[in-house]
């Protein structure tokens, strides 16, 4: 509770890049360890964020804000980091 006796609450979620899935086609080489004998020069097709890629966190945000607003939340008109329900 606050000044103002709204309850608050705040969350990090684990792993958040890698729950977004990918709308661009984006290629990748095999990672050591993942390397495929019979086709070595091959490279994978990613279907979800990674962390590192350019698109995630617009992705993450993007799969975040949807999910957020589906649950009757909205954002705050001062900062639209806080949603309010």
């Amino acid at each position: 509770m606050n000044a103002n006796n709204i309850e608050v609450h705040q969350m990090d979620v684990d792993m958040a890049f890698l729950n977004t899935l990918l709308t661009d086609e984006i290629y990748i080489m095999q990672p050591q360890g993942f390397i495929n004998t019979s086709q070595p020069d091959h490279v994978c097709c990613l279907y979800k964020s990674l962390y590192g890629l350019k698109q995630s966190p617009y992705k993450w945000n993007k799969t975040f804000n949807n999910h957020l607003h589906t649950s009757s939340f909205e954002p705050a008109d001062l900062d639209l980091c806080i949603y309010i329900q």
